[in-house]
């Protein structure tokens, strides 16, 4: 779920009952009554995952693959902090094996990331090229 942390965070059965926008993992909501409460939109209809749509679980019987343990949850943030700053947030004899194992791991899911997102910004630009007559 490195590639999609955001949906990671959500739940199939919350998202089974109400409406997540599935770039940031957060619930819609709307304001209701003269006190203008936030609530929760309710999903009327099926879920992302069986409209064949974006979420990258697949179905709920995948979400147990697609879980962010707490373990790499923390590996991930040390990941991004030491990346932060540049890979000087520790003195290498303070990283140890595992760690710094953590870290090549966490570091070739970004830079693969970064390769599609890239990919994907430069065939934005080249399709209204390509639309030309």
């Amino acid at each position: 779920m490195l590639y999609h942390p955001a949906v990671a965070q959500v739940p199939c059965s919350e998202c089974q009952r109400f409406v997540y926008d599935l770039k940031t993992g957060k619930r819609e909501t709307y304001q209701a009554g003269s006190a203008h409460n936030e609530l929760p939109v309710p999903r009327n209809g099926p879920p992302p995952c069986e409209l064949g749509h974006d979420c990258p679980k697949q179905s709920p019987d995948r979400e147990h693959l697609h879980v962010l343990t707490e373990r790499n949850r923390r590996m991930l943030e040390l990941y991004s902090a030491n990346r932060a700053f540049q890979g000087h947030l520790f003195a290498p004899h303070e990283i140890d094996g595992l760690t710094r194992l953590g870290f090549v791991i966490c570091d070739s899911f970004f830079r693969a990331s970064e390769q599609r997102d890239l990919a994907d910004a430069i065939a934005l630009r080249l399709l209204p090229l390509k639309m030309r007559p």
